[in-house]
């Protein structure tokens, strides 16, 4: 059994014969696999740029009528939410990769790989809203108005946002009580 804290297999040959080097994957899904590379790629050169011209102040500029104080508490925000947003597109990425290298890379998780970063994202927002609103207080509020700090906790929830799904799933139904049309969790 194969442990999923293992980061290399143990036979870097695919159970592959020496020279053995054609794909095992139809010309379509090779399509499909490009074109899941080229979003994620996407993504993961843009979320930076973004940063940076958060950072820069462009949007402000666009938007004059918003006071400096109500655009460092929006920026707080919307870093949070790229932060998430950009570990869930490592996720989606390892995910990507791994799968097609193991040979389990299939069409019908593509939703999955798709909506992942953007699941991150609405998760790291909303765990920088409990985190502001007092109501989780592990941190220092002026600590959290730091632009790194914002993109460092999303990152972190964006990366376990898999794990933190189903652990907010475990809490709710412990505070709530299960609900008796309860749906699945993964």
């Amino acid at each position: 059994m194969e442990n999923k804290f293992d980061f290399s297999p143990k036979d870097l040959t695919d159970g592959r014969e020496p020279l053995e080097w054609k794909t095992k994957y139809p010309f379509g899904a090779w399509i499909l696999i490009i074109c899941e590379s080229l979003y994620i790629s996407l993504l993961l050169f843009g979320v930076p740029i973004v940063i940076f011209l958060i950072w820069l102040k462009i949007p402000h500029s666009f938007f004059s009528s918003v006071s400096e104080e109500a655009y460092k508490i929006l920026a707080k925000y919307v870093y949070a939410w790229l932060g998430a947003f950009y570990g869930g597109i490592i996720i989606d990425l390892k995910w990507l990769y791994h799968s097609v290298s193991k040979k389990k890379w299939h069409v019908d998780r593509i939703l999955w790989r798709i909506l992942e970063p953007h699941l991150s994202a609405s998760l790291g927002l909303i765990f920088m809203f409990l985190l502001t609103s007092g109501l989780l207080n592990i941190f220092d509020q002026d600590y959290l108005n730091l632009p790194a700090v914002a993109i460092s906790i999303g990152i972190l929830v964006g990366l376990f946002s898999d794990n933190a799904t189903g652990k907010l799933a475990e809490i709710a139904s412990k505070l709530f009580g299960a609900s008796k049309d309860d749906c699945p969790r993964d």
